[in-house]
């Protein structure tokens, strides 16, 4: 090839090569196009598939990067990668850029802590991050006092000596922060429920982050991170917002799983992270347990002092429709007051059955103050009229006494001998205790017996159950009383001893309704004693209320069997 020809190959070359910029330098310059070129997916595809960044993705790691940004909080949904994006690669990703920087990896304990560091560790030994920034990783002996290299505590390859590791983990209220000096504080989920639903450990928590993990900033220049999903009014992330709103060094970044879009033709709901999130997973995820999910995912904060509870929450289902097969479970939350002579609280037993489809039905409810002869007297009718599979009590305190004399007395009058299980809290929070048995309700997993008001046609729960929803209604940490929500769920404690889980979906008592009515429709016509059941009901209606049953059919349907064979 004669010389003029490699002169023109070469600038062929380099016009067909100008404009494309090098991968590596547009890594150290660019964190997304780093996340989306070294940092692998989690899961299955961790081996194949590089990390997909959302929108929201792209906010974080922006301000992230942002020097006029100092204080960051993020609050964002469970599972939308906030962790593996703030606290792991992009200490990584910063560390290899300035390898004098000093990080505190802050969790919830030291164990989940470690486990961010891992994370770290693998980013720093990946082949796709040595490229673009060599082995920052000491292997040679004489790093060994020089370059710690624990669990917890990890010195990078430096260009100088420092007393203070490139990164130390440590778990909330540790010890092992004071004293030293950090350019960057990583606080990623340092509380959870138990800890946030505790007025004590909730200050407690506050005050180590504000008094004790802060002033090892250094002065010069630094820059907090703090991720994590909220929990109650009044935690670690509520007072961050509080404190630092306003402040032209603080953004917060909150991110629901869905998004609402108001337009001309209404909200359009959209989830944040489609690809791995599509509206019908989260809508499962809904279905499962609303507290959760509205706490998890749509960052809704638990008020401990307000309440939370809706009454149409609750679905009913009319007694006619539950199945005559159950296995029946009761629960008993002791007045044991009245055996001490002390001043105690109502008397609560809740029975409640399962059929053979795992669906839960409240059907009874004792709730009264009386004496102690009086609560036998209740108790040992209820347990003779339902003949249940199990009974649990709760023990807690002189609780423990009620239930040995219940036994003694139950064997004594009626020759029963009962077994009746203990129950305990175990310390845990009564809001966390609960939250399982209200997304039971709110899911449909548990139905609630009804009766048909005569007046309105309208479904209302069985007389004996209004104590429980008067306390649904009126729940919250201040309430004066909880002895029927607390019975109900002792009862349901039961299920994992018989029948297993409850059932995963349940139909809600409309579209009962809505089912039979159509069976209904498949037959030829509706028969003789139907039409005139409709003629009856028509006259009823009009006289009681002025409107027309027959305007909507679902209403007939519903009350048909109710109405067969009364005298009108």
């Amino acid at each position: 090839m004669e010389t003029s020809q490699i002169t023109d190959l070469k600038r062929i070359l380099a016009n067909s090569l100008e404009g494309i910029e090098d991968p590596i330098e547009r890594s150290r310059s660019d964190f997304c196009f780093y996340l989306e070129n070294v940092v692998h997916d989690e899961g299955p595809h961790a081996l194949t598939d590089y990390i997909q960044l959302a929108d929201f993705h792209r906010e974080i790691a922006d301000t992230l990067m942002d020097d006029k940004t100092s204080f960051l909080l993020v609050e964002a949904f469970r599972g939308s990668g906030k962790s593996s994006l703030a606290s792991v690669a992009w200490p990584a990703y910063l560390a290899s850029l300035n390898p004098s920087l000093r990080f505190a990896l802050i969790s919830k304990t030291d164990d989940q802590a470690i486990t961010q560091l891992t994370g770290i560790e693998a980013i720093l030994r990946s082949a796709e991050h040595q490229r673009i920034f060599g082995d920052l990783v000491p292997h040679r002996q004489y790093y060994n006092f020089r370059a710690p290299w624990s669990e917890q505590e990890k010195v990078i390859v430096r260009p100088k000596f420092s007393r203070f590791p490139t990164f130390l983990a440590a778990g909330v209220e540790s010890s092992l922060v004071v004293g030293k000096r950090f350019d960057c504080l990583v606080a990623d989920d340092v509380i959870d429920l138990t800890s946030s639903f505790s007025p004590t450990t909730r200050n407690r928590i506050k005050h180590w982050f504000y008094q004790v993990l802060l002033p090892t900033r250094d002065q010069r220049w630094s820059k907090v991170v703090v991720i994590g999903t909220p929990w109650v009014a009044d935690d670690l992330y509520d007072s961050i917002a509080k404190e630092m709103a306003g402040k032209s060094f603080f953004k917060h970044i909150r991110i629901p799983a869905i998004q609402t879009e108001q337009t001309d033709h209404g909200p359009i709901y959209k989830s944040a992270w489609p690809e791995v999130f599509p509206l019908t997973n989260l809508n499962r995820i809904k279905s499962e347990g609303h507290f959760a999910f509205q706490n998890q995912y749509m960052l809704e904060r638990y008020d401990v002092t307000q309440s939370i509870l809706k009454k149409e929450w609750l679905k009913l289902i009319q007694q006619d429709y539950i199945p005559k097969e159950l296995t029946i479970l009761q629960g008993i939350d002791p007045n044991a007051g009245r055996v001490t002579g002390k001043t105690g609280d109502m008397l609560a037993l809740a029975t409640v059955g399962i059929d053979a489809d795992r669906q839960a039905y409240l059907l009874d409810l004792v709730y009264i103050k009386g004496d102690i002869q009086e609560q036998l007297l209740h108790i040992t009718d209820h347990i003779t009229r339902w003949n249940p599979k199990d009974i649990a009590s709760e023990i807690e305190a002189t609780q423990a006494h009620f239930k040995n004399y219940l036994e003694a007395k139950l064997k004594e009058t009626l020759g029963l001998d009962i077994t009746i299980r203990g129950i305990t809290s175990k310390n845990v929070p009564k809001p966390i205790r609960l939250r399982a048995m209200f997304d039971a309700f709110i899911a449909g997993k548990v139905l609630v017996a009804a009766h048909v008001n005569w007046e309105t046609g309208d479904l209302e729960p069985l007389p004996s159950l209004l104590p429980f929803v008067e306390e649904w209604i009126s729940y919250s940490a201040n309430a004066p009383h909880d002895d029927a929500l607390d019975a109900v769920d002792i009862a349901l404690s039961s299920v994992l001893e018989y029948g297993g889980r409850l059932a995963a979906l349940t139909i809600p008592s409309e579209a009962i309704i809505i089912k039979d009515r159509e069976n209904l429709e498949k037959e030829e016509e509706m028969s003789e004693e139907d039409l005139e059941l409709a003629d009856l009901l028509e006259k009823y209606e009009k006289n009681m209320t002025g409107t027309s049953v027959l305007a909507n059919p679902s209403r007939f349907f519903q009350r048909r069997i109710n109405f067969r064979g009364l005298n009108l």
